[in-house]
């Protein structure tokens, strides 16, 4: 004889409803025995099920509504008495059936890490000592072992060779989005989710991944200067606002990196440095030379990127005891920095993409000799088409 339910309409509340509505989503249990351990009927909690999906699970419709009593405005104390032990019952169903939920996740999960384990260790330990620690019966472990493998998990094996396929066919360059669409193309019906899952599995993954990182903090270490420079009124003489950046030149002994230091008032360049390595030595040392050679007046704004060369704590302490105030660019503004831009446009321009140096002290002799031309005759337009030299020797 199948089970009987007794029609009560005045006890399914919202709240009863959402705890039965997430006990049946559950992927182990079937709706069917929640519907039993709580006492309604299947179809009405596939009817709350239903409602809850499409967002119309409300209060009950045929909920009784007390009317107020002239005599008495509160309810009787018995049928209160009753609501609340009837309540204090249906929690302890929705807790018991919670417990049960997850005794029987917990087995499941224990299965599956048992039959990993079992097929690593059978030939060290016996079947039944593994059994025995595990808690599980043999002939159950057997049962499992022979139990035929579901449609699922054969479409699952189906659809990791085709991802294997496309993976290793589009130069493994698709992650799980595009994946997902290839296998649609090709009339493969499956989610996003499951995409995501099968790919975890084979341990295949975008060759994009990995190459970006979020750091945070990161934007605040780089951006703490600020761009001053934008701010500030232009130099009206020398020593006032320095510029400073760093770029690569091709040799045919491999890159040579070239950093500079200009003084925005006359465009002259006071510092510079070459190395193959490109790290904050490489613009320290253009740094120490421009120091050495000039005398920046106090509080001389120095701009730059937001390179790590620039933004070592290195670099930042030679600045501080050198007495001059730091500027960054904004994130992925070079024009921010246009005069040293425009600096080494006018470098390559000029010099460097006319030929290929045979070395790299070749490609210093070279670029230095360059420099002194660009400092004592080279006309620049900003400056009324006079060189750096001159022009301050008019503006003194």
């Amino acid at each position: 004889m199948g089970h009987t339910y007794k029609r009560n309409y005045d006890r399914y509340t919202l709240a009863f409803k959402l705890r039965a509505v997430k006990l049946a989503n559950h992927p182990n249990v079937k709706t069917k025995d929640i519907a039993e351990g709580l006492g309604i009927h299947p179809v009405m909690l596939y009817r709350w099920c239903m409602e809850h999906r499409n967002g119309t699970l409300v209060e009950n419709k045929h909920m009784k509504k007390q009317k107020p009593s002239p005599k008495r405005v509160n309810p009787p104390p018995d049928s209160e008495a009753a609501a609340e032990d009837e309540l204090a019952k249906a929690k302890k169903r929705i807790k018991d059936l919670e417990k049960q939920l997850n005794a029987r996740q917990e087995e499941i999960d224990l299965l599956k890490k048992a039959r990993r384990f079992f097929e690593k260790n059978r030939d060290q330990f016996s079947i039944k000592r593994l059994c025995l620690f595990f808690g599980v019966s043999r002939s159950g472990f057997y049962a499992w072992l022979a139990r035929p493998t579901s449609v699922h998990r054969q479409y699952d094996e189906t659809l990791k060779c085709v991802i294997v396929e496309l993976h290793q066919g589009y130069r493994r360059a698709y992650g799980a989005p595009r994946v997902h669409q290839a296998l649609r193309q090709q009339g493969l019906s499956c989610s996003r989710r499951r995409v995501n899952r099968l790919m975890r599995a084979l341990e295949i993954k975008a060759s994009t991944t990995g190459l970006y990182a979020w750091r945070p903090g990161q934007h605040a270490f780089y951006s703490s200067a600020g761009n001053q420079l934008k701010g500030s009124n232009a130099p009206t003489g020398c020593g006032q606002q320095w510029a400073g950046d760093f770029t690569y030149l091709k040799t045919r002994t491999g890159w040579l990196y070239h950093a500079a230091i200009i003084d925005l008032f006359s465009r002259r360049v006071v510092g510079w440095s070459f190395s193959s390595r490109r790290n904050s030595e490489l613009t320290k040392s253009a740094l120490r030379m421009a120091l050495l050679n000039e005398a920046p007046a106090p509080g001389c704004l120095f701009h730059s990127d937001q390179g790590i060369e620039y933004a070592a704590h290195d670099y930042r302490e030679l600045l501080e005891m050198a007495g001059m105030v730091r500027s960054m660019s904004r994130k992925g503004n070079p024009l921010d920095n246009a005069a040293m831009e425009s600096y080494f446009h006018t470098l390559k321009a000029e010099l460097v993409h006319k030929r290929l140096f045979d070395t790299k002290v070749q490609a210093v002799s070279e670029i230095i000799h360059y420099m002194m031309f660009y400092n004592s005759e080279r006309l620049h337009s900003s400056l009324g088409y006079q060189s750096p030299e001159d022009y301050e020797k008019l503006s003194a």
